[in-house]
């Protein structure tokens, strides 16, 4: 995850992300790993539906 995160942040990309859109990737990337992520976005968005539930 290192090495994704320096790579996107180096001046030698064309495309690069700033610190704070590094960070909320971190935050939906580690959400999605302990399984809060469906619950975190239900929160934020109450009329929406998980693919399972379909």
């Amino acid at each position: 995850m290192n090495h994704l995160i320096n790579r996107r942040l180096s001046k030698r990309q064309q495309m690069r992300w700033s610190m704070k859109g590094a960070h909320y990737l971190l935050q939906t990337r580690v959400e999605l790993l302990d399984g809060s992520l469906e619950s975190c976005f239900r929160d934020r968005y109450p009329h929406f539906r998980s693919p399972e539930a379909v």
